[in-house]
């Protein structure tokens, strides 16, 4: 708190200045986000107001915990954000419920922090009074331009970083296949189920040719897969046991199937109304680095 409390008081120095300066700004979940939560929380059976606001998300957070939804609700809140960035513009931060807010943390560590302690240190010695002072400092043309180059570098060296990662938790994977894991179903595709293993925060494919004997169809209405012979329903949200099936690290693609207690595991009723193959459509799929084949 004494971190944000400090960004937030040199961001409203420099406003108050009206000198510009390098903000993090956070923009409002965009409008594709909304809708893929609000179709999420339609299915576990929570819906939200369509013009969600921080405080509804607030409140769904806090309805959900300690719940068996927990996880997936704050899964798909998490991916509806926009991605925060670098700009001179007042937008504020929308996570923290900032207005204003820069990133002044010490120890330096990103290139923003340091043109703000640049500009603090010519406050401090008095060279930002005058119009004629404040004339010497970068302007918004510039700082918008810098701002998207520091937004593109960070955000390549956090792909960077969850590459590194993926590729480190495969060759791990690749090691123990056959083990059975915790998973929760993230996300339904007209190819397969995307389950991510709690243990290791990776997610995986469980294809249809994968799933127990039957015809599998999609229910956009209930974001589900259900077997048509057996009515067996597996829906977003859904915890199960995933078996380490293959693992291809060169195309970063882990398969799983699963575990023998979920594949014998007994039928829920479901009279959801059945879907022809040709109209299967993508229900809540979530960002991967998968590739397709």
């Amino acid at each position: 708190m004494f971190m944000v409390e400090a960004n937030e008081a040199v961001a409203e120095l420099f406003t108050d200045l009206n000198v510009p300066h390098l903000r993090r700004i956070h923009p409002e979940p965009p409008a594709d986000g909304r809708k893929k939560l609000s179709r999420l929380l339609r299915v576990l059976g929570r819906p939200i107001p369509g013009n969600l606001q921080r405080e509804d998300m607030i409140r769904l957070l806090d309805s959900v915990r300690g719940t068996d939804d927990a996880f997936a609700v704050h899964f798909a809140v998490l991916r509806s954000m926009a991605q925060a960035e670098y700009s001179p513009k007042l937008i504020g931060h929308f996570a923290l419920a900032s207005r204003h807010y820069s990133h002044f943390t010490s120890p330096i560590r990103r290139y923003p922090d340091l043109t703000v302690h640049r500009l603090l240190d010519r406050y401090f010695k008095g060279k930002l009074k005058s119009k004629a002072d404040r004339k010497s400092v970068p302007s918004m043309d510039m700082l918008t331009e810098l701002g998207r180059a520091c937004t593109f570098a960070e955000q390549r060296a956090e792909h960077a970083e969850r590459e590194l990662k993926m590729v480190k938790i495969l060759r791990l994977l690749e090691k123990d296949i056959g083990a059975v894991e915790d998973g929760i179903v993230t996300g339904v595709t007209n190819v397969g189920l995307f389950v991510q293993l709690r243990t290791y925060q990776i997610e995986g494919l469980v294809r249809f040719a994968d799933l127990p004997d039957d015809w599998w169809d999609i229910d956009a209405r209930g974001g589900c897969v259900v077997g048509q012979m057996s009515g067996r329903r597996i829906a977003v949200g859904d915890r199960l046991k995933a078996q380490i099936a293959r693992v291809n690290i060169a195309s970063r693609e882990l398969d799983l199937v699963l575990g023998e207690e979920d594949k014998s595991q007994s039928v829920r009723p479901h009279k959801a109304k059945k879907v022809k193959a040709s109209h299967r459509k993508q229900i809540n799929r979530p960002h991967t680095r998968r590739k397709r084949r």
